[in-house]
């Protein structure tokens, strides 16, 4: 194999990389299998946990959990009040939102809704909430895992029709399966954001002059 063609297959497999790492949002939090479903019955909640980044990350999707997965249960479809998803901080402030349905990106157990993509700081206390409207919801679920990118806390919701910041919790932990779901999200370290078009682009036609560079050098 020529010098030549060799710096093409490198330079060709360096795009690839780059583009596979600018893809790679990862779920929050996931589980193997959900436990118990049920619903209030009390009313409609806004339902989700809280958790601190342990780095600096980009959240890129909004997630629901969908209880007719399993069947038997009231999911998104049909579901009345309920899909609005979003991410609070410490201070009330809701940072973004969006509705996912089942016309959205399945990812394991959840829903996705693409979001604008929303940066949140590193060391800092957040919420993720959904509102639950008439859709089953599961607890204690098996197989619980965590994103590394995050410290889990523990559960919070709050009574409300509506999507809302929540006040109170049950104390469920990592260890509890999590508590109620409920809410998620995609997210990507801020550090492996992806690359702005213009980047790639810069990064192609750097490779393709030293290309040129090697081959009128073999030629010469």
């Amino acid at each position: 194999m020529s010098q030549f063609r060799k710096f093409l297959l490198v330079a060709l497999a360096v795009l690839a990389i780059a583009h596979v790492a600018a893809a790679g949002s990862i779920p929050a939090v996931s589980f193997t299998s959900p436990g118990p479903g049920t619903n209030f019955t009390s009313g409609a909640f806004s339902m989700g946990y809280q958790f601190t980044t342990n780095t600096a990350i980009n959240v890129t999707a909004l997630g629901f959990y969908d209880a007719a997965l399993t069947g038997g249960l009231q999911g998104l479809s049909g579901c009345d009040g309920c899909g609005k998803v979003g991410i609070y901080n410490s201070s009330g402030t809701l940072l973004v939102s969006g509705l996912a349905t089942t016309s959205g990106t399945l990812v394991g157990d959840f829903y996705y809704v693409s979001v604008p993509t929303t940066s949140l700081a590193a060391g800092q206390h957040y919420f993720v909430v959904a509102e639950s409207g008439n859709a089953d919801y599961t607890f204690a679920t098996v197989g619980f895992a965590v994103n590394p990118n995050i410290t889990f806390l523990q559960d919070a919701y709050v009574s409300s029709s509506t999507l809302a910041f929540p006040t109170m919790s049950e104390g469920f932990t990592q260890a509890d399966g999590g508590g109620f779901f409920g809410a998620n999200f995609e997210e990507s370290p801020a550090t492996s954001a992806t690359p702005e078009p213009s980047s790639i682009l810069l990064l192609g036609s750097s490779l393709l002059v030293a290309a040129g560079a090697i081959k009128r050098k073999i030629l010469s």
